[in-house]
C-alpha cells in the first residue's frame, strides 16, 4: 500500500488577518526561474537512474521550474478546514487506496497560490486546524459579534427576553429606584455563541464573502494514491513554491528539524524573491483562544456577582479564576522561547530526512543556492533570525479587540439595563462612552496588551515551582490593578 504522506516540507514519517511577521526576501539569487507552467504529458521518472544521477537530474531540474500540465492543484484555506479539519488530521491514520485516491478530489486545478503552506506531520493536526481555524476566521467571528449582540439587544428591547436579576450602574450620578436596573446575560451568551457559531460556520463560506486563499496543501495537491505522480509532486516543490505569494511557516517546535522543511525555507527564499516568507507559530492563536474563551468565563462570573449584589472582595474574588488563565498563557508562551532558542543555534546537520536520497538532493540544492552549508546555517542563525526577532509573536490589533469583546459584552449588559431602566439620554450617553468605548474598548485593549507582554516575557520556564506560580500572581495583580484603575477612571467620566 501506498504511503500517505511524503518525506518533504510537510511531511510526517510514521509518527502528525493578523499581520505575521513578514520577511523580505533577497533578491540576490543564483538562477532566473521559469515561472510558467509548461503544456506538455506528463514524464514519468526514470527509476532506473543510479542515486547520484537520480540527484544530478532533479538539481537540474531546479534550472527550470516549468510545471506539467495538470499539476498545479489547490484546495482553498476554508474547505481544507471543512469537516472539523479532517485534511488536517486524517494523515495521521493509516488510510486504504480509495481513501488516498479520494485525497485528491479535495483540490481543483489552478495557475497560482495565495498560500503555500509549509508544516510538519509530527505536529498534532488538531493544533494547525485550531490555529488556522483561528487564522482564517477572526473578522467573521467579529462580524458574529456585533450581529449577535445587536440582535440580542433588540430582543431584550421588546421584552422577548427575560431577565433574572438587578444591577445598579451609575450615569451620570443617576440611579434606578430600587430593586434597580433589570439586567440578564443575554448579551454575554450571545457573544459566546457568537464564537462557537463564526468557528462552524467560517470554513462554509463562499467565495464571494471571502478572500482569495487558495493554498497548496501537500495531502491534497500531491495525488498520494499513484506512485509516480507522488514523486513528480515532491520533486516539484521548488516549481510549487515558486508561483506561491506568500511561504506561510506554521511553526511548531519540531519544524526546523525536519530537513524537507528547511528546503522550503532555502528554495522560496530563490526560486520567489519577492514571494512573502510568514512566519506563523501555532501558539499564537492558542494564546488568543484560550484568552477570548477564558474571558467568556470570567465575564459570567462578574456579571452573577452584580447581580447578587455581594461585596467588593466577592468581586475581587471573582477574578481569581484569571490565574488559571494567566498561568495557561504563560505555558504556551514558552513557544516563543524554544523558537527563537532554534533560529539561533540551527544546525543543519541535526535535521532529520527519512530516504537518504532526498538528503543527498536537499543538501546539494542548499550548496548550489548559498555556496555551502555553512553560509546558509549563519542565514537562518543571522539575518532571519533578526527579522523574526521583534515581531514573530505580535498580536495584531484585530485579535486584541476579538480577545476585548467578553469585556465588552459585560458592559453592554449594563448599557442596556440603563435603557430599559429609562435612564436619562445623556447619562446613558456618558455610559456608554466613558465605560463602555473608553474603559471597556480601549483601555482593556492596552491591558490586554500588557497581559500578553508579560506572559510572553515570564514564560513558564522557570525550575522552581514556587517561583513559577508567584510571577503568575504578580502578573494577576498587575493586570488586575490597571483594569480596576482604568474602570474607576471611567465610572468618573461618566
Amino acid at each position: 500500500m501506498v504511503t500517505l504522506v511524503f518525506d518533504c516540507g510537510c511531511c510526517y514519517e510514521g509518527d502528525a488577518e493578523p499581520p505575521k511577521e513578514v520577511v523580505s526576501a533577497d533578491a540576490q539569487y543564483v538562477f532566473e526561474p521559469s515561472l510558467s507552467i509548461a503544456v506538455s504529458s506528463p514524464v514519468q521518472p526514470d527509476m532506473s537512474l543510479s542515486p547520484s544521477s537520480r540527484t544530478q537530474t532533479r538539481l537540474d531540474s531546479l534550472k527550470n521550474l516549468q510545471l506539467e500540465k495538470g499539476m498545479v492543484r489547490a484546495v482553498t484555506l476554508r474547505k481544507s478546514l471543512q469537516q472539523l479539519g479532517r485534511l488536517w488530521r486524517k494523515p495521521l491514520l493509516p488510510m486504504s487506496q480509495e481513501q488516498l485516491m479520494s485525497l485528491h478530489s479535495w483540490s481543483k486545478p489552478a495557475t497560482e497560490y495565495d498560500y503555500f503552506l509549509s508544516h510538519t506531520w509530527e505536529t498534532p493536526g488538531h493544533v494547525k486546524y485550531l490555529s488556522l481555524l483561528t487564522y482564517s476566521s477572526h473578522r467573521f467571528l467579529m462580524i458574529c459579534w456585533v450581529l449577535a449582540v445587536a440582535l440580542s439587544w433588540c430582543l431584550c428591547l421588546l421584552e422577548l427576553l427575560p431577565f433574572f436579576g438587578h444591577v445598579n450602574p451609575e450615569a451620570l450620578r443617576w440611579r434606578a429606584p430600587k430593586p434597580g436596573c433589570p439586567t440578564g446575560p443575554w448579551i454575554i451568551c450571545a457573544g459566546f455563541l457568537s464564537v462557537i457559531v463564526g468557528l462552524l460556520l467560517a470554513p462554509h463560506l463562499p467565495d464571494s464573502c471571502s478572500r482569495s486563499d487558495l493554498c497548496f496543501m501537500d495531502a491534497a495537491c500531491i495525488h498520494q494514491g499513484d506512485p509516480v505522480k507522488k514523486q513528480q509532486g515532491i520533486d516539484a516543490i521548488a516549481g510549487f513554491l515558486s508561483i506561491s505569494q506568500q511561504l506561510r511557516i506554521l511553526w511548531s517546535p519540531s519544524y526546523l528539524s525536519r530537513l524537507w522543511c528547511v528546503f522550503e525555507i532555502a528554495a522560496y527564499r530563490k526560486v520567489n524573491p519577492r514571494g512573502q516568507l510568514v512566519l506563523a507559530p501555532l501558539f499564537v492563536e492558542r494564546m488568543v483562544l484560550i484568552t477570548l474563551l477564558g474571558f467568556y468565563g470570567i465575564g459570567g462570573c462578574i456579571w452573577t456577582i452584580g447581580v447578587m449584589n455581594y461585596s467588593s472582595l466577592a468581586f475581587a474574588l471573582a477574578l481569581s479564576p484569571c490565574m488559571l488563565l494567566i498561568h495557561a498563557l504563560r505555558r504556551s508562551a514558552t513557544g516563543k522561547t524554544k523558537l527563537l532558542n532554534e533560529l539561533e543555534h540551527f544546525n543543519l546537520s541535526d535535521t532529520r530526512c527519512s530516504l537518504d536520497a532526498d538528503r543527498e538532493f536537499v543538501l546539494a540544492a542548499i550548496d548550489r543556492w548559498y555556496g555551502s552549508r555553512e553560509a546558509f546555517t549563519e542565514y537562518i542563525r543571522g539575518p532571519l533570525r533578526q527579522d523574526l526577532l521583534q515581531s514573530a509573536t505580535k498580536i495584531s490589533n484585530s485579535y486584541v479587540l476579538l480577545m476585548c469583546t467578553p469585556a465588552i459584552s459585560g458592559m453592554l449588559e449594563d448599557q442596556l439595563s440603563l435603557w430599559k431602566a429609562g435612564a436619562p439620554f445623556t447619562g446613558a450617553l456618558a455610559h456608554f462612552t466613558g465605560t463602555v468605548v473608553g474603559t471597556y474598548m480601549l483601555w482593556i485593549a492596552f491591558c490586554v496588551r500588557v497581559l500578553i507582554s508579560l506572559c510572553v516575557f515570564f514564560a513558564a520556564t522557570r525550575r522552581w515551582l514556587v517561583l513559577d506560580y508567584l510571577l503568575t500572581l504578580c502578573i494577576h495583580v498587575t493586570v488586575c490593578g490597571l483594569a480596576f484603575a482604568g474602570d474607576s477612571v471611567g465610572g468618573l467620566a461618566s
